[in-house]
């Protein structure tokens, strides 16, 4: 019952201290230890803030399929986003060319 309150008051400090800067690493947290409420929330914020959010070095730093993860989230719930998209898609191959060129 202790351990409970104690992961709901991380989660719940975790959540009021969501930004564009670390949402993405609350949200790998959050899958990795499989807190699929956190993980929601972080969710939420990415897609509320999704241009924000993709514009963050972090982003760019991610895997082929993390980022393709969240674009598939993206379009599932605005799927008329192709020219955001696209443009997004070219700053990350931009960001690693060398490595991402493949993916283009």
């Amino acid at each position: 019952m202790q351990v409970n309150c104690i992961r709901v008051f991380c989660e719940d400090f975790i959540i009021e201290e969501l930004q564009v800067g670390n949402c993405l690493r609350f949200r790998f947290f959050a899958l990795r230890y499989q807190n699929r409420t956190l993980a929601a929330k972080c969710d939420d914020f990415i897609l509320n803030n999704f241009q924000f959010v993709t514009n963050e070095n972090e982003f760019k730093e991610l895997s082929v399929d993390d980022a393709q993860a969240l674009l598939k989230m993206k379009k599932q719930q605005n799927p008329d986003l192709a020219e955001l998209f696209f443009g997004i898609i070219l700053d990350w191959v931009k960001y690693n060319p060398e490595k991402r060129a493949q993916f283009f």
